[in-house]
């Protein structure tokens, strides 16, 4: 019987609680993504010439895509805003990438070509590791790097202009 009392009056103390929810706190629960294990790749741009147009990144996880115009793991085009960039790219796989990137300054989504016999690039490009261009493009396996599950990369990449 003593139980049931003590029961009872805590139900009666328990009603006259209440619990408001306070308008600050949101519509509901968030989540911080710093304390979750997120594989990304931070690219780190560096030498852009001027504000103008898109950096234009491709990453590709094979080498038979590698530098195609249609066939890569992942693209974006972001606004230049500044003379180097930080640029995360978040919720990536484990493997292995390889990242071509292109300051498409007039914004017409390809290289513009000119000079002797129109073979000269007109517009900013890099690669991952920097490795160094000449006559012809770098392969996959001068530009690759490996990114492990949550892991975060940073990968430094100097413009190139001609």
């Amino acid at each position: 019987m003593y139980q049931k009392a003590i029961l009872f009056f805590t139900l009666i103390m328990l009603s006259f609680c209440s619990c408001t929810k306070d308008p600050k706190d949101g519509e509901g629960a968030s989540i911080i993504d710093s304390l979750l294990t997120n594989t990304k790749i931070i690219l780190e741009v560096y030498d852009f010439e001027n504000y103008q147009g898109d950096i234009a990144v491709a990453i590709y996880n094979s080498s038979s895509t590698f530098n195609s115009e249609t066939l890569y793991y992942r693209d974006t085009a972001i606004s230049v805003t500044a003379t180097d960039m930080l640029i995360e790219i978040d919720s990536m796989e484990a493997g292995t990438y390889a990242i071509s990137i292109l300051h498409d300054a007039d914004g017409s989504g390809d290289m513009e070509m000119g000079g002797l016999f129109n073979l000269i690039p007109q517009e900013g490009f890099g690669f991952s590791n920097n490795p160094p261009v000449g006559f012809s493009e770098p392969n996959f396996s001068e530009c690759k790097f490996v990114v492990e599950e949550g892991q975060s990369v940073f990968v430094p990449i100097t413009l190139i202009y001609m």
